[in-house]
């Protein structure tokens, strides 16, 4: 049988002290006591052949670590072993670490492993053989003394070969952008503030102290993107849209409907298409897609008149893999896919403005609900919304928004409401006035018979 999996790699990103972001911290613990942190993203790339014989390469990040993501070994609780293991699994990827102290104190990462359940999925498109692959890399890497936390900012390439050793394979694991790890005598479940360095970082400074590792907050709102499309015959902008962009997701779990929330990130990158014609043919339609959490895409689409232009469809594509985004998932592995077509912003562009809104809220069909009539709806808001379609690409224009602006509520504002609001008004004041004199009068009648 051909194995058909050519490479992997696995990147740890991580962010040191404050500054942390998105970052997993993973702990082994044993009767409520840990003895092994690993401080790290954990991001997956895999090349494998599919049933069209070509090779293809796929990429995504792990999630953070959910109930009973972590296993292994404590050395502490055997005190005639001197190594300790740990392994994480987060949705169809398996990594091992083996963790090695020597008789002089000095710790060392023995061996790597790593397991991938290659299934037609999100992240393998009908693979000629699928099923798990398992990679190994028995690196010896020194870390630090079993007292010490292993820190490293520079990058460390360590190779991994399939564990069939008659295959030539060789898969590459990285550990980018700062590692913490301690696998022995963890005090109080946190980072030794003694740390070791790698000889990598001996350019720069060396502390010889850490301060306790704290992770950073997410984030209370999405971040601020600019995104832009550019025309394939000038490469100048025909699409730009700046907004904070959030979805909210319904996912099943078992015996009830939950709600996942998404922020598109900085990291989102953009394609589309401007519509260009040689023979410079005014384009009726242009289409922004924005790629983002490797393989979910969410399309823009806008259709233009002789005179305006409006926000015309929505489509989003994207996958229940990450643990972190929907713990409990029953879904796990399936590809969603879902679309709307309809003028969802109310009112219209000229064709040489932009929309500018405070906030946006757009909806899409969301996922069925087994043995239920219930609708679900997927809900993307867009805070500080403003784009511009069919942008003049024949010249470089200046501004960054240029022509009418023009908000997200209609061009007529309906009067009906405001006029019943005033005419009940009205008509109230009237209903007083008049009972008001007609007590009056009754009054002054009254005093006028008693007087005779």
């Amino acid at each position: 049988m051909r194995f058909v999996v050519y490479a992997v790699s696995v990147l740890f990103i991580i962010s040191l002290g404050t500054g942390a972001s998105y970052a997993a911290v993973y702990k082994l613990k044993q009767d409520d006591t840990t003895c092994i942190i690993i401080n790290s993203t954990l991001r997956v790339a895999v090349a494998y052949v599919n049933n069209h014989n070509k090779t293809v390469v796929t990429s995504w990040t792990l999630g953070k670590p959910g109930q009973n993501a972590t296993s292994g070994f404590c050395a502490s609780k055997s005190p005639n072993k001197n190594w300790s293991e740990m392994y994480i699994n987060v949705t169809d990827v398996l990594v091992g670490f083996r963790f090695f102290s020597q008789q002089d104190g000095q710790v060392s990462l023995e061996n790597i492993s790593l397991t991938v359940n290659i299934v037609n999925g999100s992240h393998f498109i009908n693979p000629m053989t699928p099923g798990p692959v398992r990679f190994i890399a028995k690196t010896g890497l020194p870390l630090s003394s079993n007292t010490e936390c292993f820190v490293c900012k520079s990058e460390l390439d360590l190779p991994v070969k399939p564990e069939n050793e008659t295959l030539s394979d060789i898969a590459e694991l990285k550990l980018t952008s700062g590692t913490l790890i301690q696998a022995f005598n963890v005090t109080n479940g946190t980072f030794s503030s003694k740390v070791a360095r790698c000889p990598e970082d001996s350019n720069g400074t060396i502390p010889t102290s850490v301060a306790p590792f704290t992770t950073s907050a997410p984030p209370s709102q999405p971040p601020l993107l600019t995104l832009t499309v550019n025309s394939a015959l000038t490469d100048l902008p025909c699409i730009r849209l700046q907004s904070r962009l959030q979805l909210q997701i319904p996912y099943l779990r078992p015996g009830m409907v939950a709600m996942a929330t998404v922020f598109i990130r900085k990291d989102a990158t953009v394609t589309g298409d401007c519509g260009d014609d040689v023979n410079k043919t005014a384009p009726i339609e242009q289409t922004m897609m924005v790629n983002f959490f490797n393989d979910w895409i969410l399309t823009f689409f806008f259709k233009r008149t002789a005179s305006d232009y409006g926000l015309s469809g929505l489509s989003l594509v994207y996958n229940v893999n990450d643990a972190a985004v929907f713990p409990g998932a029953t879904d796990v592995g399936k590809i969603f896919q879902t679309n709307v077509s309809s003028d969802l912003v109310p009112s219209k562009v000229p064709s040489n403005g932009y929309y500018d809104c405070q906030v946006v809220n757009l909806t899409l069909p969301g996922p069925t609900v087994p043995y239920s009539s219930d609708k679900t709806v997927i809900a993307l808001t867009g805070k500080e919304f403003i784009v511009q379609a069919f942008r003049d690409t024949s010249k470089n224009s200046t501004g960054f928004f240029t022509g009418t602006k023009k908000d997200c509520l209609s061009d007529q504002v309906n009067n009906i409401v405001p006029i019943v609001v005033g005419a009940s008004l009205a008509a109230l004041v009237v209903i007083v006035l008049v009972a008001y004199l007609i007590g009056r009068r009754r009054a002054a009648a009254r005093d006028g018979y008693q007087s005779v």
